[in-house]
């Protein structure tokens, strides 16, 4: 039966891949910072989600920016490397 030779011979996937979770890596109030993160996870190849608080879309979508606040998320096994990468950025930016 050849149906049974894939099904059989795939590798296990580890942990985090069969359960990725998105985590919350920084809540940014202003848009230097958040255009700052942006690309820097861009750069990296690090993908990420952006959710803006409240009614932060609408704004962003008419006047181009936010007062409410922009909540930026991670897969977990990225976590780590992009807040290394974001620590080490805005830190030598003071």
């Amino acid at each position: 039966m050849c149906w049974n030779w894939n099904r059989n011979n795939k590798k296990k996937k580890k942990k985090h891949e069969q359960n990725p979770q998105i985590v919350l890596l920084k809540i940014t109030n202003n848009d230097y910072e958040l255009t700052t993160i942006k690309t820097l996870l861009d750069q990296n190849g690090i993908p990420y989600i952006t959710k803006d608080k409240g009614c932060g879309g609408y704004l962003r979508i008419s006047a181009g920016t936010s007062i409410y606040g922009t909540d930026i998320f991670v897969h977990d096994i990225n976590f780590d490397r992009a807040k290394e990468l974001i620590t080490s950025t805005l830190a030598s930016e003071i």
